[in-house]
C-alpha cells in the first residue's frame, strides 16, 4: 500500500510553506518520509529554502536507528523570461 500527501500554503508573494508526506506499507516494513519546508525570496530572483526531513522504517537491522532526520538550507535562483 502506498499513500502520499502534499500541502502548500502560499503565505505571501513568493513565500510558501510546504509539507510532503509519503507512506509505503508492506507486510514486513512500513517506510514513512516527511518533508517540511519554507521557501522565501531574498532579493530579485534569489531566494532560500529551509527544509527538515524525517525518514522512518519500522523494521531495521539491529544496531541501527529506525528514524533519520536531515536539515537543509538552499539558495535558489529563478530563471525567467527577459
Amino acid at each position: 500500500m502506498r499513500a502520499d500527501g502534499h500541502y502548500t500554503w502560499k503565505i505571501s508573494e513568493g513565500t510558501e510553506f510546504e509539507q510532503i508526506l509519503g507512506i509505503a506499507a508492506g507486510s514486513d516494513n512500513t517506510h514513512i518520509d516527511s518533508v517540511t519546508s519554507l521557501r522565501a525570496p531574498v532579493f530579485g530572483p534569489v531566494g532560500f529554502k529551509v527544509s527538515y526531513t524525517v525518514s522512518h522504517n519500522t523494521d531495521v537491522t539491529p544496531g541501527f536507528q529506525s528514524t533519520d532526520t536531515h536539515t537543509a538550507i538552499n539558495l535558489d535562483y529563478a530563471f525567467g523570461p527577459e
